[in-house]
């Protein structure tokens, strides 16, 4: 079975994620608040902004006087390159090997790990150029040359090769399932964004921790401390090592971002973000991130999704029915059907009704009758004549309102919310009524609180002339009334 949730908490990682929240920006950098008016500038961007800018001039890593260097809080970069096997030198050595859990190991209060939050000091300060400026100096390999001579760095130095290798990643060719670009200004990297975000509308969060170095030590989850961000699409950005800030940003479908709060042994805070990759069948298998958690890369097959979501529904475990769910790439009618009816089993309709939404604007996925079927036993337990209506619409559109199964939970969340004119509209207008159908129609009359008992018996009656005979069912729904009305049948 391949299912491997692999989660990769990016202590260096920028997270724009879509938010419905509007805040008072914190910033007076003119450019930010034009470009995402809704979210403070987090500390990530005004450690690479130029010395003389507002938010610089606010930042507390700000030095004065000789080299300024960038500074930033952080752990070492994370491996951003998805096709790279781990060498045996990074198995024993590389500090990232803590950095690398599965998401179920998300859980406040229990979750440890060994982590050393570092100043990162570099030789050239790394802040952003203006794009206007960014956009006349080239940025690839065949023009490297020139890049060396125009910044004054020795050919075949330290530096040199470093810069090298940061165009090379950037020139690589996206892996499958990934959309990435190299910012080379802010503007750009904002632009980026927004674009596969769809929305300006975006909360942006870094890594921040509320001391500037701290020694190794294991870090504690703090209770209500997993914040999942946004809506499930994110775009994520990591500084690279560069003569001037640039961010490698990308995107793709099969992310989630939490904000996680930690508490270090010393009772250093600090709030990390958390980066989870639920499919990962187009990593390199000997990644450092698998090697280290001694799994194999892949996703879940829809078929097998299907019954692990229905399994875990049943048992109440609907975090991992969302886990299995997130880890399909190729999501068919009957995935998105199990986790509908596994919220709904669990009395979680809000959230079943949020992921029919999501559903219906992918236009990918066709919602077929049970879909319908699950969704108006939902308006029928919250008593929502409202809800059940947009349904009602909603199948009329795709063409299922004819479809005996939907026709007859329309009738039951119409009998429910004592709507029987709809009822016996949606009834009369079936192509094909089977004994359910009846009696669906027959309960919504027996148990209106305007309780009419020969319209019941006349009911009971064509359905026996239409060839129909009653069923067990039926006779449970006329019993009671027998019982508490004797005298009132003919």
């Amino acid at each position: 079975m391949d299912l491997h949730l692999l989660s990769i908490i990016g202590f260096l990682s920028l997270v724009l994620v879509v938010t419905n929240a509007t805040v008072t920006p914190e910033s007076d950098w003119k450019n930010w608040n034009s470009m995402l008016p809704n979210t403070p500038m987090p500390k990530a961007i005004r450690d690479h902004l130029p010395s003389g800018s507002e938010e610089r001039r606010a930042s507390a890593d700000v030095r004065k006087g000789g080299d300024v260097s960038s500074f930033m809080p952080s752990l070492i970069s994370t491996n951003i390159k998805w096709g790279k096997a781990a060498s045996e030198d990074q198995l024993r050595n590389d500090p990232n090997v803590a950095l690398y859990f599965q998401e179920k190991d998300l859980v406040p209060g229990t979750t440890t790990m060994d982590l050393q939050f570092t100043k990162k000091r570099t030789k050239v300060m790394a802040t952003f150029l203006p794009r206007q400026e960014a956009e006349l100096i080239p940025f690839s390999s065949n023009k490297f040359s020139d890049i060396l001579q125009r910044f004054s760095i020795i050919p075949r130095s330290k530096e040199a090769q470093v810069m090298k290798n940061t165009i090379k990643e950037c020139e690589a060719p996206a892996v499958e399932g990934e959309d990435k670009y190299c910012a080379t200004s802010l503007e750009s990297m904002v632009d980026f964004s927004t674009s596969r975000l769809g929305t300006n509308n975006v909360q942006a969060v870094s890594t921040e921790v509320d001391k500037e170095e701290t020694q190794k030590q294991k870090y504690t989850i703090t209770t209500g401390g997993v914040e999942k961000m946004g809506s499930g699409k994110a775009v994520v950005c990591h500084d690279r090592p560069y003569v001037y800030t640039v961010f490698y940003c990308h995107t793709t479908s099969s992310t989630r971002a939490y904000k996680v709060s930690l508490v270090g042994a010393d009772g250093t805070k600090a709030d990390a973000v958390a980066v989870c990759h639920t499919y990962t069948a187009y990593w390199n298998p000997k990644h450092l991130a698998f090697e280290v958690l001694k799994v194999k890369p892949g996703a879940t097959s829809p078929f097998l999704a299907t019954k692990l979501i229905s399994a875990y529904s049943i048992c109440g475990f609907s975090r991992n029915s969302l886990l299995v769910f997130d880890s399909v790439r190729e999501k068919n009618v009957f995935v998105w059907n199990s986790l509908i009816s596994g919220y709904a089993r669990n009395h979680m309709f809000e959230e079943a009704l949020k992921l029919f939404n999501q559903m219906c604007r992918g236009n990918e996925i066709m919602s077929d009758d049970f879909t319908f079927a699950t969704l108006l036993k939902i308006s029928a337990e919250l008593e929502s004549a409202e809800i059940g209506k947009v349904i009602h619409c909603k199948s009329i559109q795709i063409g299922f309102v004819s479809d005996t199964v939907v026709a007859n939970s329309l009738m039951s969340m119409y009998g429910k919310t004592e709507n029987l004119s709809t009822v016996h509209k949606v009834f009369n207008e079936m192509g094909q009524r089977s004994c359910a159908s009846w009696n669906v129609l027959i309960s919504g009359y027996a148990n209106s609180v305007d309780l009419e008992f020969h319209e019941v018996w006349r009911l009971v009656n064509l359905m026996q002339r239409e060839g129909i005979s009653p069923d067990t069912f039926t006779v449970s729904i006329l019993l009671p009334l027998c019982g508490s009305n004797t005298g009132k049948w003919d």
